[in-house]
This record gives C-alpha cells, structure tokens and sequence, in this order.
C-alpha cells in the first residue's frame, strides 16, 4: 500500500488525502478538474451540508445522527463503504454504531481506548491510512493483529479519529470510493467540513444524554429520600399521639403540676408543628402532583380532621360549627391529600382567633364558580423568588382587581363544584398580601403576631394540591376582620 501524501505546502493535506491506488490502475494524484465542474460540485456539497446541519439540528438520537452523518458522507464522496464507533458512557472503549454498505465480516463490537491502536490514531490529525499503522508494527501483539484482520477483511482501508485531542467522540472507518477514482479537493473539503458538522451534533447529543441521566439520577434520589422522610415522620406521629393524648388528659390545675403541663403541651404542639411541615415540604412538587382518586364523603373528611384538632380546640375555647350542604353526596378526590389541605387552613385558622373565638365550615356544592365575593385566588408557585417586601408585588402573582376580574370573567369556571369553606374571627389578613400566601417561607406584614410573621410551606403544599385536583383555593379577608378560604374542585359523581 502507498503511504500519505503531502500537499504543496509540505503539511498532510486537510481531511482526506490523496493515495496510490496500485489495486485498479488508477494514479493517486488527484485528478485536475474542469473550473465549472469544481464549481457545481462545490454547490451540490454545499446544499447537501446545509440539509444535513439541518438534519442533525432536530434531533438527540445519537443512532440518528450517525446514520444521517455516514449516508451524507460516503453518499458524496461516493465510498464503497463507512462505519462509525462512538465512546462509551463511561469513557473506556469506543462502541460499534453504524455500518453503511455492510462487509464480509463483522466489524468488532467494541475497541478499547487504551488499545495500541487508538493511542495511535489519537496523535493523528484527519483521515489516515490504516496500512501506516500495520507497517510500524513488525511484531503485532494478538489484539493488534486480531483488529487489523477485523478491519481489512470488512474493506476499510481509512480510519478518522472523531473529536479533539483528549475528547474523543469515536472513529469514523471508510474504504475506497465505488469507481476506484482518487478523492479529489472538492472531496476533502467537503470531508472536513462533514467530519465538523457531525462531531458538534454527536457533542450535543452527548451532553444532551448526560444531562438526563443526572435528571433521572436526580429525580431518584429525590424520591428515596422523600419516601425515608415520609416513613420516619409517619413513625414518629404515632408516639406523638399518644404523649398528647397522655398531656391533655391531665388536670394542668393540679398543684406543683400546672406549670409543667403547660410547658409540656407547648411543646408537644411545636413538636407537632414541625412534624406537619416536614411532611408539607415532602409533597411539594414542581410537575404535577400524583393523586390517588376515590370516592370521598366531604363532610366526613371534615369531621375526621377537625377531631385532630380537639385539643387544641378545648384548650382556647374555640367554637367550631360544620354546616354540611353536600347531602352525604360522594365525590372524587384524593382523600389523604385532601386532608393536608384543610389541616393547614383550619391549624392557620385556631392559631389567628383570640381565645373564645369562632371557626365556621361549610361543605357544600355549586353550579356557578368563584366570583369577586369569594375574595383572591393564591397564585400558584412557578419556583420565582420571593420577595421579602411584602408591599411589593411578588413574582408570579396577580394584583387584587385583576385576580377579581379573571375569576369573574372566565367562562371555565362553571361547576358544578365542591366548595369547602373555613371562615374564622380571627386577626384577618391585609387584603393585598392575600395572592402571595401559596409562596414559599412567605411572612405576613402583620407580625404582632408570632404565628402570622413566621415563614412557612403549608399553603404553598394545599395550592399544589388543589391545583392537582383542577381546582384552587380563594381567600376573602381584610385585617381585623377575620378571614375565609374557600376550596373549589370540580366535582364527579
């Protein structure tokens, strides 16, 4: 076989070189062409470059861009054949991709990135010839000997390293070209320019594929942990329980025990607090929310949570009145998730009513949706940040009016809906924080209060939750004059 040539310049001509062929008679100087055909060539080569950019432009399928790269190249080269190996995702061998114009034998599956062979190509510049690789190899070692068997009697006699020196992205394999002419200019430079092309594609495509195993390698651990942190916190609620049901049943006026009583339910209650919100945070979810829908007795989800309550109910005399207007009617919900959603707003209703205060809910079903008496709807979270002003308006929330002329306005709001509704007398809210209360570690302006100035996550995880039921949560309040959230879903039966 005949060794590299050199261009007029003395360097290795760029891409593809130009070789002596003694196989079927024909020089390996490339042949002149004629000034327009060069030209016509140049113009074909062009456009095919161009769809091919095109091509490769739409697509991460690495399989995809090898086959649209090979037919390209040896398509307009007019090779007998091509084949491409791409680096394995951990880095240790180049994998077999594709073969256009298949060979008496197989192509090996995989070659080895430490191998003798790819040590070699990767000090080389562009295509070279395999035969200079053999004949620096007068004692080739088995694996040699075995590669450069595979590679010869499946017909490539040029192997092009793919990618930078240091990253690679594979090596590109061809034979001959189909006529037996020599490649020509306009042939080496549509290589190179074919050759750029499709690594940038491969390099994408590339990161594109790591950066969704770190997004699966993410999202599972994500959910290791939530589910460890969701089975710890359902394990410790259950000894909680008890201790409080051990708490309240004592008699805090008994002599020398007052004190520590109450210091014991403060706790407790803390302790309690702290639970609830771990496993808030653990249902908060950027997509879309997993439900698991059943048929659900509204007013008996009500009765169910407000019984969690009772302790804290008796302790500052607070009346409760449920009013059920569902008709023991069933409807489809997520019960469990459901029932985070009214723990949250009815805790925020027993800790913003003085003592002796009042807490009203209404269940009940209507054929019209929210309107501007039902207040403002809480703003979903879109993941913006918060801005610790409260007076300013905060990212992703509507003002007042407009919220109020949405919901009045949209004809998508007609029900039949679910409608749960807590009032409480408590201290009210300031009627343009009300769209912000669903960000996350949101404070109120009116920290007079400890409880009202304390960020938290609870309504940001009830928004999410009804949001995932097609449904939203309004809130009607102005400060001093207590407050009311409503729950709307829409209802089956």
């Amino acid at each position: 076989m005949a060794d590299m040539k050199k261009n007029e310049d003395g360097d290795e001509a760029s891409g593809i070189v130009s070789v002596q062929d003694t196989s079927n008679g024909v020089s390996g100087a490339a042949k002149a062409e004629k000034p327009w055909a060069g030209a016509e060539r140049r113009a074909r080569a062009s456009e095919a470059l161009l769809r091919l950019a095109g091509n490769l432009c739409t697509t991460f399928d690495i399989a995809r861009i090898e086959k649209l790269f090979l037919m390209t190249f040896a398509g307009q080269l007019g090779l007998r054949k091509a084949a491409v190996y791409r680096i394995s995702p951990g880095g240790g061998e180049f994998r077999f991709g594709y073969e256009l114009g298949a060979g008496p034998a197989p192509l090996p599956p995989a070659i080895s990135l430490r191998s003798p062979f790819a040590r070699w190509l990767e000090k080389e510049n562009g295509a070279v010839f395999i035969d200079r690789y053999s004949a620096g190899l007068p004692n080739p070692s088995e694996i040699d000997a075995k590669l450069l068997s595979d590679i010869g009697r499946g017909g490539f006699s040029h192997a092009f390293a793919l990618g930078n020196p240091g990253d690679r992205l594979g090596i590109l394999f061809f034979g001959g070209k189909a006529d037996g002419s020599p490649l020509t200019d306009s042939d080496r430079e549509f290589a190179a320019g074919i050759v750029r092309v499709a690594e940038i594609a491969i390099r994408n495509a590339f990161e594109y594929q790591k950066s969704e195993r770190e997004i699966r390698k993410s999202e599972e651990f994500a959910r290791v942990r939530r589910e460890i942190i969701l089975w710890n916190a359902e394990e410790i609620r259950t000894p909680l329980s008890v201790m409080k049901s051990s708490l309240w049943s004592l008699d805090p006026d008994d002599a020398g025990t007052g004190l520590l009583v109450g210091m014991a339910r403060d706790a407790m209650k803390r302790m309690e607090s702290k639970l609830e919100q771990l496993l808030s945070i653990c249902e908060i979810d950027g997509r879309e929310t997993p439900l698991t829908l059943e048929k659900v007795d509204a007013a008996s989800l009500v009765e169910d949570t407000m019984r969690e309550f009772i302790p804290e109910l008796e302790e500052k005399c607070i009346t409760v009145t449920i009013n059920d207007g569902t008709s023991g009617m069933n409807i489809f919900m997520d019960p469990s998730k459901m029932g985070i959603v009214l723990r949250q707003i009815v805790e925020n209703s027993i800790r913003a009513v003085e003592r002796g205060g009042r807490i009203e809910i209404n269940t009940m079903l209507s054929h019209e949706g929210p309107g501007p008496e039902d207040g403002v709807e809480l703003s979903p979270w879109d993941g913006d940040v918060v801005s610790p002003d409260g007076e300013e308006s905060l990212p992703g929330c509507a003002s007042t009016d407009a919220v109020s002329r949405e919901i009045e306005s949209n004809g998508e709001n007609r029900g039949p809906f679910l409608v749960l509704r807590i009032r409480d007398d408590g201290a009210g809210i300031p009627r343009g924080e009300i769209a912000g209360l669903s960000l996350p570690f949101r404070k109120g302006s009116n920290g007079e209060r400890e409880w009202l100035s304390r960020p938290g996550t609870g309504l940001t995880v009830a928004q999410n939750i009804v949001s995932g039921h097609g449904g939203k949560i309004l809130c009607e309040s102005r400060e001093g004059s207590g407050a009311a959230f409503s729950v709307w879903l829409p209802s089956a039966f």
